[in-house]
């Protein structure tokens, strides 16, 4: 029996075939199943794009910060393995300085239903960057 159990908050369904970042459910102990909490995005990615499990759960976090979009409309429509060759991602930014070391990553088209965004993140996406 023990202490009653804090209420759990109140999640929305992802559509069938709508792939979307769980990884906040997983920590709350939630049914991940085909749900999301609010304030989390859903990413599907076109047939063929794989990214790992982890990586897709926080580049969603983060697109969901990043690009604006109405829920289900962020798509990955490429992604692409790639050794920046800086830690500035491939999108330096005028008068920072950025560590002159080679930075494993991804390269990612990201359609929000309009337009692609270019998007570069560090290999675990802890870095996510939508370059101009």
């Amino acid at each position: 029996m023990g202490a009653p159990r804090p209420p759990r908050p109140a999640f929305r369904c992802v559509p069938p075939g709508a792939r979307a970042a769980l990884c906040a459910l997983a920590l709350l102990g939630a049914p991940s199943a085909g749900c999301r909490a609010p304030g989390t995005t859903e990413l599907a990615a076109e047939p063929g794009v794989a990214l790992p499990d982890d990586v897709h759960a926080r580049l969603a976090r983060s697109l969901a910060h990043l690009v604006p979009a109405p829920a289900g409309q962020l798509r990955v429509l490429t992604a692409e393995a790639v050794d920046w060759p800086d830690a500035s991602l491939g999108c330096p930014q005028p008068g920072i300085v950025y560590t002159q070391v080679v930075t494993p990553g991804w390269r990612l088209a990201v359609s929000d239903g309009t337009t692609v965004h270019d998007v570069h993140a560090d290999a675990g996406a802890h870095r996510v960057l939508v370059c101009p």
